[in-house]
């Protein structure tokens, strides 16, 4: 309803009355859009106001066209996407003075890893402008679901002095491209748009013309106004954060199951990747990828090709779209072309030149583009624009981190749990009077009796330390015997290793020696947490010597 009334095939006295009797008749969520019939057209617009945002926040927005699909189309389109430039976003916020005053203090009181001292946008602002700050940014993505059919992939960015989130971008999965590219064509622009802010941030300076080279739209005629602008001050991205199925999938990286480079930090491969001797806390037995390992895949895949009016032609009848798992994953040639120097399978990639690789057939030229050869993938599967002006924004491959929620908590942080919990189950300290089902159900609901306990005395004692309770426990959430499973939540699985550490010291008489292996395991990974919530973004000497980390580096 919001997006047809955003299409102008509604209006806003439409909406409210439909809202108002779809809410009467059960639709709860339908409750605040509605307004009863009746009534002038100016109530229903201004009731609406506080969902559709006044003139003055929907001008802020930035108009970013990304290909893909649409449930009513039976073709390819274009999408206008509503985005928020991060530069414009910190710019913003940085000209209030006591926000700007907070940055400062917190960098002059803090000491920062050397992944933001070194960074090239801080040393460059150190010579330039040794009195401005530069504030501690890192970039965040995640699918987030809306509903149990779909979901969207949100973009954002967060300061580190002060913990603030702005939200740049939401793609909506359901309407990105599906030629085979798994997304690309669709994610690509985004990326490109967030390197072209980023380039500004890290500048600090407004840009002159939109992320496309194209002049300004009409719509942007505020940016218009501060071409060139200089900004209050400049940000660095010190990281990106995001889960490995989000690097895999929008990123351009390879799966975790692929048999040559199934990891993005290490040349670790095959069944190898497995194999735990020879790694400690110090470093890894595979060596480690670097920003030009990466760009040297890039090189060895892209194929610069110069099209004339004759070669385009040639080229167009030789194009298809490979939706093929073991295919080329976008619009590929069917056959090699030796005159230009392509093979078959060489999928022509999205450039400067061709942001969208449906319109080549559009393309005046002659003019230069960029085909991708699959067969000698490697690191990568696509070259992300994100990474385009490393050597001015910092923001390169090794930018990457891993993320705690996932590598963590629900990693092995939940593989412990899942373990802890069989050992307990198995155990019989609640008795066994049934069957094994039956004693299975009876042991689940005294833990589920014992977790609620846990949760709300914990709550008593620590109030200012609260954990996120678990709402239920049952059967299917613990898995089976040979397959255990701890089916929580992030942060439900950190309260979850706390009760279960707890349990396994209460009954430690009864569990044995392996409970006792366990209570340890738990109480190791629990002090990990609070050894990392204690230190902040550098761990001091004491801090490094209990997590077994020695010599004098910080660890970023």
């Amino acid at each position: 309803m919001m997006s047809l009334l955003t299409a102008g095939t509604l209006n806003c006295q439409q909406v409210c009355v439909a809202m108002h009797w779809a809410w009467k008749a059960g639709v709860e969520e339908a409750r605040p859009y509605a307004f009863p019939p009746g009534r002038s057209s100016g109530h229903y617009s201004r009731h609406l106001q506080a969902f559709m945002g006044s003139p003055e926040e929907r001008s802020r927005l930035y108009t970013l066209d990304t290909p893909g699909h649409a449930k009513a189309d039976m073709c390819r389109t274009t999408h206008q996407t509503s985005v928020i430039p991060p530069h414009e976003a910190i710019a913003e916020t940085m000209e209030d003075a006591d926000y700007l005053r907070r940055v400062r203090e917190f960098l002059a009181n803090n000491t920062m890893a050397p992944a933001y001292e070194d960074h090239v946008v801080v040393t460059t602002a150190k010579r330039e402008e040794p009195d401005a700050p530069v504030v501690p940014l890192c970039l965040y993505m995640d699918a987030v679901p809306y509903s149990q059919l779909d979901s969207v992939l949100g973009v954002w960015l967060e300061c580190m002095a002060t913990g603030h989130r702005w939200l740049c971008a939401v793609l909506r999965k359901r309407r990105i491209c599906r030629c085979g590219c798994r997304g690309w064509c669709s994610y690509n622009p985004l990326f490109a748009f967030l390197n072209w802010s980023v380039l500004a941030l890290s500048q600090g300076m407004w840009p002159a013309g939109r992320h496309d080279g194209e002049q300004w739209r009409p719509s942007d005629d505020r940016r218009r106004e501060r071409s060139n602008e200089r900004m209050p001050t400049r940000g660095a991205i010190v990281h990106i954060k995001g889960d490995w199925s989000e690097y895999a999938h929008t990123f351009g990286l390879p799966m975790w199951s692929d048999g040559l480079r199934p990891c993005y930090e290490c040349a670790a491969s095959g069944s190898d990747m497995y194999v735990a001797h020879g790694n400690s806390v110090l470093g890894l037995r595979w060596p480690c990828n670097t920003d030009d390992d990466y760009d040297r895949a890039c090189d060895r895949c892209e194929v610069v090709v110069r099209l004339t009016g004759a070669t385009k032609a040639l080229v167009l009848e030789c194009l298809r779209y490979d939706k093929r798992d073991s295919g080329a994953h976008g619009r590929a040639l069917s056959r090699d072309i030796e005159a230009l120097g392509l093979r078959a399978n060489d999928r022509l990639e999205p450039s400067a030149v061709l942001p969208d690789v449906s319109k080549l057939a559009d393309l005046e030229t002659p003019a230069t583009v960029v085909f991708w050869r699959c067969s000698e993938e490697t690191l990568t599967r696509h070259r992300n624009p994100l990474f385009k002006d490393s050597a001015v924004t910092g923001l390169r491959f090794t930018s990457l981190t891993t993320d705690l929620l996932h590598a963590l908590y629900l990693g092995v942080m939940n593989r412990y749990c899942a373990v802890a919990l069989w050992h307990v189950l198995d155990s019989n300290i609640f008795g066994a009077a049934g069957t094994a089902e039956e004693n299975l159900q009876v042991a689940v609901l005294l833990l589920k009796a014992q977790l609620m306990d846990f949760c709300t005395e914990h709550h008593k004692q620590h109030p200012t330390k609260p954990l996120t309770r678990i709402s239920d426990l049952t059967v299917k959430m613990v898995g089976t015997r040979n397959d255990p499973r701890c089916k929580t939540k992030g942060a439900e699985t950190f309260g979850m290793t706390v009760f279960l550490t707890g349990l396994l010291l209460k009954y430690a008489a009864l569990l044995g020696a392996d409970g006792k292996r366990l209570q340890r395991a738990g109480s190791a990974l629990l002090r990990m947490v609070e050894i990392w919530a204690e230190s902040g973004h550098v761990m001091d000497q004491a801090a490094r010597q209990e997590s077994g980390l020695t010599g004098t580096k910080s660890v970023a």
